[in-house]
Formats: C-alpha cells, sequence, structure tokens
C-alpha cells in the first residue's frame, strides 16, 4: 500500500473514533466568564506597573466569588508583554491556602488579540486532541475596585498540575524559558531552561535525553524514540501546533515532564500559545511543519521527527485526522458565537484594549473561515508540497563549498527540484543573495565565494510553484581566506609526512597512496 493511501486509512479510523465530538458543540475548557477581585496598597500597586522589568512581589487579598485569600501575592509576569499598558500578572498564594487546589494563576492580558480568543482556543484544541495542557478560564479582573479588563487565567505547569492531570507528583518538570532550548548540546542548559521540581537531582535527565537526540542515527530514531516518548502523543503534539499555527514554540515556550515511573518517558506541553490562529498566503504559511523563529535554529527533536520517514508519516496520520474530525467549520462557527456573546460587554467595558469593538467582532467571526481555509490548506500542502527535509553542514574543499541535504518527495507523485540560496546576511534577502536553481541531485559543489561569513538554506519547488524549505535556517559557514587553495600532497604518504595547520588545507590527488 502506498504510504499515503495508508495515512488515509489511519486518518479515517482516527476520524471514526472522535466522531462523537461532532454531535454535539462541546468545548473541552470552561465556557464561563469569572470576577477576580484583588485588592493592595495602592502605592505598591504604581510602584511595579511602572517597573514592570523587576519582578517585584507584593502582598494582596484575592476574593472570587464571596471567598476570600487573605495571605496571596502578586506581580507582573512575561516577556515583551511587560511594556504594554495593560499587564499581565501572576498570583500566588500560600501552600496552605491554595485557590481550588492551585498555588498559582497566570492572568494574560491578550493585549495584541483583538479576539481575546486565540490562547483559549488553542488550549481548547489541545484538550479536544486529548493531549495534556493547562486548562484556562476567561475573567473580568479588578484592582482595587478598578475594572482592569478582560484577562484569560492560564493554568501554571507545577506539582498541583501533575496532580490534577493523574501524573506522579514526583515527576521532573522543565520549563523551555527562553530562546535557546533546542534541545541540542549547545543549549545552555543552565540559563535558557528551568528545572521546576526535584531541583536537588541536578540536569542529569535533560542531558541524558539530549546526548541520545545528539548520537542516534536518523534510521534508528523512530524505534529508540518509544524508549523517550510516547510516539503517538508527541506526533499529535507536532501535529496540533503545525494546524494551528503555533510560531513562538520549540525554541522556547513549552515544557517536559519526565515521568521516572511506571513508563519513565517524558510528555511535552504547550505553554504562552497566543502566536497562533494567524495565516498568511492563502492559509499556507506558517508551514505545518514550522512552528518557530527561522533565525534561531531547529529543536533537534522536532526536526528529527519530521526527518525520519515512519515519524513523519505518524505526523501526516494525525494532521489529517485532526482536519478531518477537529478543526472543522461548524465547530469554530458555534464556539465564535458563544465567545461573541459571552466577552462582549467585558471587551466592551476595557479601556485598556488595543483594538477597538468592532474589531473584536470581526476577529472573534473569523475563527469558522480559518478553521474551513486552514484545514483545506494543510490536506493541500500534506499532498502536493514536498515533504520536510533539512541541512547537512556545509563543507570547504579544495574545490569549493559542498553543499548537501536530505532528499524528499512529493506525495502526490508531482516533479520537482531543488533551488540553493546562498547569501552573506542571516535573512538571505532577495537583493543579496545567490540562487543555484533547477538542481536535481542532494548535493552541490560551489566555489565562486569569496572569504567571509555565510549563510544558505534549500528549497524544494514543484512545477506548481509549491515551496518547501528546509527546517534549518541557522545554518552558517566562514569561508577562509584563499579557502579553495590547497596544498596538494604528492606521491606516498608515511611516518615522515608531516601536516600543518598553516599549510591547510590539503589537497589529496588520485593516486596518492598510504605506507603500511
Amino acid at each position: 500500500m502506498n504510504p499515503y493511501d495508508r495515512n488515509r486509512v489511519l486518518a479515517t479510523i482516527f476520524t471514526a473514533a472522535l466522531v462523537i465530538l461532532l454531535t454535539t458543540f462541546k468545548p473541552a475548557l470552561s465556557m464561563e466568564l469569572r470576577s477576580y477581585h484583588i485588592t493592595c496598597n495602592p502605592d505598591e500597586f504604581e510602584y511595579i506597573n511602572s517597573h514592570p522589568d523587576e519582578n517585584i512581589y507584593i502582598d494582596c487579598t484575592f476574593e472570587f466569588n464571596g471567598d476570600e485569600w487573605n495571605d496571596a501575592r502578586f506581580r507582573i509576569r512575561g516577556e515583551s508583554s511587560r511594556q504594554y499598558p495593560k499587564k499581565s500578572y501572576k498570583v500566588n498564594f500560600d501552600a496552605h491556602n491554595r485557590f481550588r487546589n492551585r498555588d498559582k494563576l497566570n492572568l494574560i492580558s491578550e493585549y495584541t488579540d483583538a479576539s481575546f480568543a486565540r490562547e483559549f482556543l488553542s488550549y481548547d484544541f489541545y484538550h479536544r486532541a486529548g493531549l495534556l495542557a493547562s486548562r484556562t478560564w476567561f475573567a473580568r479582573l479588578y484592582v482595587n475596585g478598578t475594572y482592569m479588563g478582560l484577562y484569560l487565567d492560564v493554568e501554571q505547569i507545577d506539582e498541583c498540575f501533575l496532580g490534577a492531570a493523574g501524573l506522579p507528583r514526583d515527576a521532573t518538570i522543565y520549563k523551555a524559558d527562553v530562546d535557546g532550548c533546542l534541545l541540542r548540546t549547545s543549549d545552555r542548559i543552565d540559563e535558557v531552561w528551568q528545572k521546576k521540581t526535584n531541583l536537588e537531582t541536578g540536569w542529569y535527565d535533560l542531558l541524558e535525553l539530549i546526548e541520545w537526540l545528539d548520537t542516534v542515527p536518523l534510521e534508528w530514531f523512530f524505534d529508540e524514540l518509544d524508549g523517550y516518548f510516547d510516539r503517538e502523543e508527541l506526533a499529535r503534539i507536532i501535529a496540533v501546533n503545525g494546524v494551528i499555527g503555533n510560531t513562538s514554540t520549540y525554541y522556547h515556550n513549552y515544557y517536559l515532564i519526565h515521568d521516572h515511573g511506571q513508563d519513565g518517558l517524558w510528555r511535552m506541553l504547550p505553554w504562552d500559545i497566543d502566536r497562533t490562529f494567524r495565516y498568511y498566503y492563502s492559509f499556507t504559511s506558517p508551514g505545518f511543519y514550522r512552528c518557530y523563529r527561522w533565525n534561531l535554529g531547529t529543536n533537534i527533536l522536532i526536526s528529527n521527527c519530521w526527518r525520519n520517514r515512519e515519524m513523519r508519516e505518524l505526523i501526516y496520520d494525525q494532521m489529517q485526522g485532526l482536519v478531518d474530525s477537529l478543526f472543522r467549520e461548524d465547530y469554530y462557527r458555534a464556539m465564535s458565537d458563544t465567545l461573541s456573546e459571552l466577552l462582549y460587554q467585558a471587551v466592551r467595558d476595557d479601556s485598556l484594549k488595543a483594538f477597538t469593538l468592532d474589531r473584536f467582532t470581526v476577529e472573534i467571526d473569523s475563527f469558522p473561515i480559518f478553521a474551513d481555509r486552514r484545514g483545506a490548506a494543510i490536506i493541500d500542502m500534506m499532498t502536493e508540497y514536498a515533504a520536510p527535509f533539512d541541512l547537512e553542514r556545509a563543507i570547504i574543499t579544495p574545490a569549493g563549498v559542498f553543499f548537501s541535504w536530505d532528499s524528499t518527495f512529493v506525495p502526490d507523485g508531482s516533479p520537482f527540484s531543488y533551488n540553493v540560496i546562498v547569501s552573506t546576511e542571516p535573512t538571505l534577502p532577495v537583493n543579496n543573495r545567490i540562487e543555484i536553481g533547477n538542481l536535481h541531485n542532494t548535493y552541490l559543489l560551489y566555489d565562486e565565494l569569496g572569504a567571509g561569513t555565510y549563510y544558505w538554506k534549500v528549497r524544494a519547488l514543484t512545477n506548481r510553484a509549491s515551496k518547501t524549505s528546509c527546517l534549518n535556517y541557522n545554518s552558517a559557514f566562514p569561508v577562509p581566506e584563499n579557502g579553495f587553495n590547497a596544498t596538494v600532497v604528492d606521491g606516498q604518504i608515511n611516518e615522515s609526512t608531516t601536516l600543518t595547520a598553516a599549510q591547510s588545507p590539503y589537497s589529496l590527488p588520485d593516486g596518492l597512496t598510504v605506507a603500511a
């Protein structure tokens, strides 16, 4: 059976297993609008808002539904969002006086989202796909009696989450906190990652995972992956991120949970998934395989999943099933109507929002269209675009720069060719790059580059102009002075032959022998 015929059979099975969800409009998350009231010292509140880059906690009383927590604290949270007029906040509760079994609340302002719903819908999609993820609740926020606006309360990934999710409380939680969490040996572990639990045991298990990813041959990856992750679950996570167009993950904004007990497996969970449901170029961008910023490199776990044939087929299976069963216009039509009615007044009264009320209505009404057109674009891309592939390291040889990359194919059998792009700028701009096109091999030897640092990528182009770019964009290589001028080693290499760095590189001509 053709692999992609097999995909459709498996996708049909996946669809049948989930079809019950289509009989009624049944969101996975709570469709309620709460009201949270915080009372604190006004001067302290003014201070933290005027010093947003500092993680300063201030004491407060938190009230919800007539219940009060008098020993709470809160601060400003986030990264770039700290500079917005409407701040996001984190509320901490005493371990002996938790808020509904939660130690922390993350109150997200959704300042850049006119719909206020992208992050909510992304978590909803994760849950509907049967994946572990934070729960969320919409909430009006009042501080000292003043309405601060509509917020999204996002559940913290911590020990409380482990218990609520049915995971062992002694599991280890790692947060991919800042840019550079690529699961590569080059990761500055203690600078970019945060270890949230089991601090006394160090980083050994994360380092072991990274070491395995760095050394496992690609042809063994699928079989050995089963000892580290649930392959189907991981494939579904990658598929979900691809469908919703999550462009802010895999280099940061995700969690890894390591269950040391029964199965010993790792689990990946999403975080800060607000950069979603934004599509361009007839809903083909972002590409379903690209969920990261091009200039930050690729997460080796995700790259290997796309490069390995068996894992790629499993991701395609999951993506087909999600589009057929869950990412549907009818669901998002009902969801848009419900959210519009639920949130309208809270948005209307939000004086710190960045967009107009009319813009909110337009954005909320767009989600059914997004689902319909993005779903169709995903199916087209899985069929008509070349499968994801990656680059090998560029090698400087006496004859020129040797470029090579993975082979790929177009599932529907369409012919295609490769296009190599080289530039001295990492963005590879059109006005400063060399393009070598119409290539049908997976390598190129090129000798027309002067000394300097270069960047390159490869695209696979079909006759319909469908383009699949390589996974890795962060692919710099240096060309030294006289890089293509080599010292020729004549005759025979023997025990008296001396090779020095000063005379390198060396050229080994045909007929050269090595003494026994």
